[in-house]
């Protein structure tokens, strides 16, 4: 029988994982409507450098409205795991939040390899 503790913490992880979905989606389909508004030359949409996302952003560029997009998309497991992690603190479930932190050790070691090739 599951506790309550344990139905909180499943709605919790719930509420991150759909809200990650659905803020990806709409950015994606702006970004995806905006660039049909706006179309350019065929194999004009090019992958778009992390550091100028934010100027991108600004420009109001539909490329940038994708990338942010597919960005929330990859960060929304791993602010899953965070939520999970500060949850099982919270409830002294140690070996839990043990877990939880490796996980976030080996995501956070292969973006640091992935990062340096």
């Amino acid at each position: 029988m599951e506790s309550s503790t344990d139905s909180q913490l499943a709605r919790n992880a719930s509420v991150v994982l759909f809200g990650g979905v659905a803020l990806s989606c709409i950015l994606l389909i702006a970004g995806l409507a905006r660039y049909a508004m706006h179309p350019d030359p065929i194999g004009s949409l090019q992958p778009m450098q992390m550091r100028r996302l934010g100027d991108g952003l600004a420009a109001g560029n539909p490329v940038a409205l994708i990338h942010l997009g597919l960005l929330v998309l990859m960060i929304t497991p791993i602010a899953r795991i965070v939520i999970l992690l500060i949850e099982f603190i919270r409830e002294r479930r140690f070996a839990f939040a043990a877990i939880s932190f490796g996980v976030l050790l080996l995501i956070s070691l292969g973006i640091v390899l992935g990062l340096g090739s």
